[in-house]
């Protein structure tokens, strides 16, 4: 204002909205951050002035994640207040290092329930922390991982929508609901494979078994699926086959990726136990998956689309598979059906969609040396394998 001899600038750090509130360092750091305690002034030639003194309406949550909980490497993790605020950001693991971060949230004296969420890992959730402005509150916690996690590939199954695919097939374990560890997985003993409910170790299904509810007047097992696995999991619809794999005569076209046609006849993991050996599978490639995201070394050779010239052609080991895995590639083994008899073992694949065709069929995806595509099935009698999908977005 006129007649003063002084001018101050004010330094402060910017609001603190829900996008704004986390931040992944230490403690000390993060409180004049997230909290604004207080604003520095000076003046033109750059002195110090007294500091101004601002209204904390934060309080700051300071999480500390013991060590080796944590796989080396980013992540990203979430709070959630449980009213309706989530605040998420990422970290960077280091092995046997406790991984530190904060989050800020809105003086609250009601003592809330915040969970803490890490892909791949299991919730953990602490309650009764009522919130002071201008005040830390420290957890100490320990995440474990989560066996019912889904791989890392994110997939387009529409314009829109966005899956990321479980890491084995569907089983039933001791009269629970399970995946199997790995997705190249499955039952190398059909004739002890029966129908779920009656024999432990199930992983072929009747269409109703697994998708139909109990209004159909069957058992309603997608309920117990959401119990035993954690909720979101369902099945690709026909049209979210079909969207995915492109390479489908009912789908007017082939969509112009790397996944469409990956179907590797012979992709036979070798030197393994005879029950899996020389079996085929079924590649299907993330969306961000480039050719040069294939490394030959740990991957093996790169795979050809619909190679099926002869039982010389490319051979991968466990090793192999696991770093496909890694990479967030989807192995569909082609783990046969069950009919009147076994058939198809290890040769051809069908796994079911979630559309109903009529009250007696559904569709089904198939594929063989030479073809994918869906496929509509009698619902009776016919057991397949099922993978299941959670929306990514």
């Amino acid at each position: 204002p006129k007649g003063y001899s002084t001018v101050a600038y004010l330094s402060a750090t910017g609001e603190v909205t829900a996008t704004k509130a986390f931040y992944a360092g230490t403690k000390d750091a993060a409180v004049p951050q997230l909290v604004h305690l207080t604003a520095s002034v000076s003046d033109q030639a750059g002195n110090a002035k007294s500091p101004i003194a601002l209204t904390a309406n934060n309080a700051v949550l300071f999480y500390t994640i013991t060590a080796d909980a944590l796989s080396a490497g980013s992540h990203t993790v979430s709070v959630s207040n449980g009213n309706g605020t989530t605040i998420s950001g990422s970290v960077t693991a280091v092995a046997e290092t406790a991984t530190t971060f904060a989050v800020a949230f809105p003086a609250d004296a009601t003592e809330r329930t915040y969970t803490l969420s890490i892909p791949g890992y299991n919730a953990v959730a602490k309650s009764g922390k009522a919130l002071t402005a201008g005040k830390v509150a420290n957890i100490s916690t320990t995440v474990t991982v989560n066996p019912n996690a889904p791989l890392s590939g994110v997939f387009s199954v529409s314009s829109t929508q966005t899956v990321k695919f479980a890491k084995g097939n569907l089983t039933r374990e001791s009269s629970k609901w399970a995946f199997l560890s790995n997705s190249w997985e499955y039952n190398t003993s059909p004739a002890n494979d029966n129908k779920v409910n009656t024999t432990d170790g199930a992983q072929h299904f009747q269409w109703g078994t697994v998708f139909q509810s109990a209004s159909s007047g069957e058992s309603d097992v997608v309920e117990g699926i959401a119990t035993d696995l954690g909720s979101g999991w369902r099945g690709l619809s026909l049209a979210e086959w079909r969207y995915l794999l492109g390479y489908d005569g009912n789908n007017s076209g082939v969509q112009a990726s790397k996944r469409t046609v990956s179907w590797h006849y012979y992709a036979k993991i070798s030197g393994a136990s005879v029950g899996t050996r020389d079996k085929r599978y079924l590649l299907i490639f993330p969306d961000s998956f480039n050719d040069s995201d294939w490394n030959a070394t740990t991957m093996g050779t790169v795979p050809t689309s619909f190679d099926a010239v002869d039982d010389n052609s490319i051979a991968y080991t466990e090793d192999n598979f696991m770093a496909m895995q890694s990479a967030g590639i989807v192995i569909l083994p082609a783990a046969g059906y069950r009919d009147s008899s076994w058939d198809d073992v290890g040769n051809r694949g069908r796994y079911w969609s979630s559309t109903s065709l009529s009250s007696t069929s559904a569709y089904g995806l198939f594929f063989d040396s030479s073809d994918v595509g869906m496929v509509s099935y009698y619902k009776t009698n016919r057991y397949f394998p099922v993978r299941l999908v959670q929306n990514n977005n």
